[in-house]
Parts: structure tokens; sequence; C-alpha cells
């Protein structure tokens, strides 16, 4: 029952943050242009490659690449700044004391909402994948579909994660844009977003580490390029080494901050 109650409070954090960007609805429709828009160029640049008389099979793994890393991407927390940041910046940090319990969580939960509601922005990239499926008759088979989907969540939870641990050292410093280029710049490379990580040999480590495991490790799963096991072990190990960063680094840092700052 406690368990039950305590998950109910931190739910409020993740409904308030849907709230707040629903009050925006223009934005969410700008947004969606901003992605569609991405994935265009994505494609256009990346068509050039295969003018000549490459393997038609290796352009359909990267046009599907391409559709599926967009919307991770969107969905994923390594490319805008947390809530919380701007949050204590703003000194509005009280709404977090209106609940008892870890910051951290609060934190979770707050960007969880922005994840779920980045999936409206994804849709139509969703309903091009679907369509492209569907006429072009691709080789690929509902179970990898599915292992996808299901490897995706745990790829946000790093997402959230990771990003969150980040920041809480950027609002020590009091400073944020320098640390906010810095990680767009190694997810854009890294996960997968900008360039598909498929393209590359003698990367395995870079493929085993938290930012492609969001982004790059479902969509290989999807290809057939890498097996469910073997990604969703490694997703849950780094998912329970984020937890235990966030638990003894994040929720000190942020303490002692706001009990300075108080």
């Amino acid at each position: 029952m406690n368990l039950s109650m305590a998950i109910k409070k931190y739910l409020i954090y993740c409904s308030m943050s849907v709230k707040s960007i629903l009050s925006y609805k223009k934005l969410l429709f700008f947004n969606m242009l901003f992605v569609i828009t991405g994935f265009i160029i994505k494609a256009s640049v990346l068509k050039v490659f295969f003018q000549n008389g490459k393997d038609i099979h290796i352009w359909e793994d990267t046009f599907m690449y391409i559709i599926f890393s967009s919307i991770l991407a969107e969905t994923s927390c390594f490319f805008r700044l947390p809530i919380f940041v701007q949050t204590i910046k703003n000194g509005s940090i009280i709404k977090y004391g209106i609940y008892p319990g870890l910051y951290y969580i609060k934190f979770f939960f707050e960007e969880l909402g922005v994840s779920i509601l980045s999936l409206i922005t994804a849709l139509p990239l969703a309903c091009i994948g679907i369509v492209y499926l569907m006429f072009y008759k691709i080789y690929y088979n509902f179970l990898s579909f599915l292992g996808f989907l299901i490897l995706s969540v745990p790829g946000i939870v790093i997402s959230i994660l990771f990003t969150t641990f980040i920041f809480s050292f950027a609002q020590l410093l009091q400073k944020t844009s320098g640390i906010k280029a810095l990680l767009n710049g190694f997810s854009a490379l890294l996960s997968g977003s900008f360039v598909p990580l498929i393209f590359f040999d003698n990367i395995s480590i870079i493929k085993k580490l938290p930012l492609a495991l969001s982004v790059n490790a479902p969509i290989e799963v999807f290809l057939n390029y890498d097996s469910f096991c073997s990604v969703i072990s490694l997703q849950l190990f780094w998912i329970a080494v984020l937890f235990l960063l966030n638990i003894f680094i994040t929720e000190n840092l942020v303490r002692k901050m706001l009990h300075v700052g108080g």
C-alpha cells in the first residue's frame, strides 16, 4: 500500500509535465514539423551514398534506421534540457517539496511525462515507417518489431537517468549551456541518431555505452544485427548503474545545493 501511494505521488510529477506541455499545443505542431524536416534531411543526405548501385537491402535497412532513430531521438532525454534544471534556476524548487520522496525520482517521472508526450510529435514518422513496411513488403518480421518496442522502453529510462545525472553537475556549476552543447554533440554521434552506427565496424565498445543502448541497440535488434537478450542484459546493467549513481551522487548534490540556496 505504501509503495502504491509513493508511485502515485511520483506520477503526479509525470502528469504535471504533460499538462504543462499540452498548454502549448502550437509548439507541439511546430516540433512535429521540425522532426519531419530533420528526417527528410537525414534521409536525403544518406541517399546520396546509395546511388552507385549498392545493395538495395542496405538502403532499406538504412531508411528504417533513420525513421526509428528519429523517433527514439525525439522521445529520449539526450537532446533536451531537463525540466528540473530550469525549475531550480527560476527558484521554483518548492514544487518538488510538495510531496516527500527522492528528488531524482521526481525528476525522472517529470521527464518520463515529456518522453511519453513526445510520441505525438513522432507519430508521423511512425506512420511513414508502417506504410514503407507494408508497401515494399520488406523482410522484417513481427518478433523483431516487438523486440524493438520492448527495448525502446529501457532505452528511454537510460536516457533520462543519464541526463539527470549529467545535469546535476551542471546545476552545481550554475552553467548548463556548455554541458548541453557537449551532450547534444556526443549524443548525435554516439547514439546513432545522426549517423547510423550499422555503417561502422570495430565500435563494439561504443555500442555497449548508454547513448548507443538508448537509440542504436533497439534498432539493431529490429534489423537483426544484434540479439534481444544481449541488448536487454546491457540495458538492465546500465539502468542499475545509473540508478546507483543518481542515488549516491545526484540526490546528495541536489540536496546540498538546495540547502545552501535556502
